[in-house]
């Protein structure tokens, strides 16, 4: 069974450890499929917005 990841902020370590990370967020298809050039990521403190902007940079 795999781990749940909740102290990293870095999806390359989360995914190379063979850790459990699950977004449900829906933001990285909706980035990924958009045309926009910018997006505002609005989270409150340790809400996860450094791990996600991580996991954009895998993608």
């Amino acid at each position: 069974m795999q781990d749940l990841v909740t102290d990293r902020a870095h999806f390359k370590s989360i995914i190379e450890s063979n850790s459990l990370y699950i977004d449900k967020t829906e933001f990285v298809y909706k980035i990924a499929s958009s045309k926009e050039k910018f997006f505002l990521l609005n989270r409150p403190r340790r809400f996860g917005k450094s791990l996600f902007v991580n996991t954009l940079k895998s993608f």
